[in-house]
This record gives structure tokens, C-alpha cells and sequence, in this order.
């Protein structure tokens, strides 16, 4: 089961459409398990949440052994440089964990709340980190939603969607962890 908590205000159709479409991706029960305050203690000074903290500090809800918590937000993450520089931090998964969030902070500002872009661009960023936790990498299909979410590829195809390989790997972590 997939128990989605929302960390500040959300319309209800956004939050039924998202269990709706994660359900779709995997096949696997997704449910608003309710609204939590996000964690003081993962507040940067720049006023972003640190994304790792957050997992780590935010309150949770009853989980049993197979459940995943995916955390939903408009407030920006930040995430430390990498080799690269600093990533446009969209969601965060505990990689092969229990816990993800993700944000909408980055969204394109045309994107307006209860709109079916925007409930589909916010599945298809909770896809990617829930395939996360499911020990999915990133795809090089554009069309997948695994693929890298700060892409073009990512941002034009808005259907939240597994490519073939991504969606049996799923299928095969999520028969895997059955109790």
C-alpha cells in the first residue's frame, strides 16, 4: 500500500487524482493517509527543507512492513552539491527504503492547482520517487516517468507512466516484498 501524507494545503481531487494514477503505474493500493506540518527541524535558513532531514525528522502514520509513504509539498527541497553542482531537488526517495517526497515547487507556474496537467506532472514526479524506492535507477526512455524529472524528456511527456522495463521491475520488487 501506498499511503500518500501531504504536508501543507492540497485540493482533495489533486491528492484522489494522485492515488488514482500511482494505483494506475503500480498496480498497488495508494490512499491519503491523512496532513502532517513539516518539520521545523528540516528547515534551511534559506527557507528550503533540507530533503533527507525531512524524510528523517517529518511525523509519520501507521505503516505495516510493505507500505511506502510518500510526503507531498509546495515547499522547495534542497539536496547538497553533488559532482556535479547543486540538483534541482523536484522529490527524494530513500533509495530501496520506505519513505519519498516530492514537491511542486519546481512545477512550470502555468501549471494551476486541480488542473489535469498539473495532477498528472505531480504522479508522474511521485512515480519516479515511489520507483525509487522500489531500487528503480533512471531511465533513458523520455516517455518513462523514471526518467530524470529536471529533463525536457521528463517535462514534455506528461503521462505518469513505467516504460516496459521499469514497469516488470517494479512489478517484480513489489511480488518480492509481499509478507
Amino acid at each position: 500500500m501506498i499511503r500518500v501524507v501531504t504536508l501543507d494545503g492540497f485540493q482533495d481531487g489533486d491528492v484522489d487524482a494522485l492515488c488514482k494514477l500511482l494505483f494506475q503505474a503500480f498496480n498497488l493500493g495508494a490512499e491519503l493517509a491523512g496532513e502532517l506540518p513539516l518539520p521545523e527541524e528540516a528547515r534551511r535558513q534559506d527557507g528550503t527543507y533540507d530533503a533527507a532531514l525531512l524524510l528523517d525528522e517529518a511525523e509519520t502514520v501507521k505503516l505495516v512492513a510493505d507500505d511506502k509513504l510518500l510526503y507531498v509539498t509546495h515547499s522547495s527541497l534542497f539536496q547538497p552539491s553533488g559532482p556535479v553542482g547543486t540538483p534541482p531537488t523536484h522529490g527524494f526517495a530513500q533509495f530501496g527504503g520506505q519513505r519519498a517526497v516530492v514537491t511542486t515547487s519546481l512545477f512550470p507556474k502555468v501549471l494551476e492547482e486541480g488542473s489535469d496537467e498539473f495532477r498528472k506532472r505531480l504522479a508522474k514526479q511521485a512515480v519516479h520517487e515511489m520507483g525509487a524506492l522500489w531500487e528503480l535507477h533512471s531511465c533513458i526512455d523520455p516517455k518513462c516517468s523514471m526518467h530524470p524529472p529536471w529533463t525536457e524528456g521528463f517535462a514534455a511527456n506528461h503521462e505518469p507512466v513505467l516504460c516496459t522495463f521499469c514497469r516488470e521491475k517494479s512489478e517484480e520488487r513489489i511480488r518480492m516484498a509481499k509478507t
